[in-house]
């Protein structure tokens, strides 16, 4: 009910869409994306945003025709959303999990995945390097299909096609929840 609740600060298509999910934690997390864009939008300096104007690429990315850039991750109970004005930005947030990171790191390239298995722990260094790895992946807003293109540069840049990706790591409070959540700029 509490989504039923939040969803009357949005578009009534928006709240359809996200009723017709399944998942209660996918509910809540869809909404709260939606509420955080709405939040930035307000932040740079649009006292009404009008989600109304959200539109799609062919591969399934939300855009505004004339902007902002935005990114929506979310992962468990934890949602984030981040906007720029300037430069297409991409944002992944992942909830560090007991789970078997061997099996995944086949889906990362050669040096990355001998990093992440060399490292002195391999489950973080795992969800660090696959955050930063889906951060530049929807920022560049093609999708997965860029994955075999994407190669890491040096340090925290990586290379699509020519274009540069900048990644940064976001810092929560101390006492949050384990998360690995990089954010994406394109380098000029």
């Amino acid at each position: 009910h509490q989504v039923e609740r939040l969803c009357t600060d949005l578009p009534p298509w928006i709240c359809d869409a996200v009723m017709r999910l399944k998942r209660p934690e996918d509910r809540s997390n869809a909404i709260f994306g939606k509420l955080l864009l709405s939040a930035g939008l307000r932040r740079l300096g649009n006292p009404t945003p009008d989600l109304g104007r959200l539109r799609w690429t062919s591969r399934g990315k939300p855009f505004f025709r004339s902007g902002p850039y935005f990114s929506i991750s979310h992962s468990g109970r934890i949602a984030a959303c981040c906007l720029s004005s300037q430069a297409r930005i991409g944002l992944d947030v992942e909830r560090i999990e007991p789970i078997e990171i061997e099996p995944l790191c086949r889906y990362l390239p050669d040096t990355e995945r001998r990093a992440v298995l060399g490292a002195a722990d391999p489950r973080t260094a795992f969800f660090r390097a696959w955050t930063r790895r889906e951060a530049v992946v929807k920022a560049d807003g093609r999708g997965l299909a860029i994955s075999e293109g994407l190669s890491r540069h040096y340090g925290r840049k990586y290379m699509v096609d020519k274009n540069k990706w900048h990644t940064s790591h976001i810092e929560l409070a101390a006492n949050a929840v384990p998360l690995h959540l990089h954010g994406s700029l394109r380098c000029a």
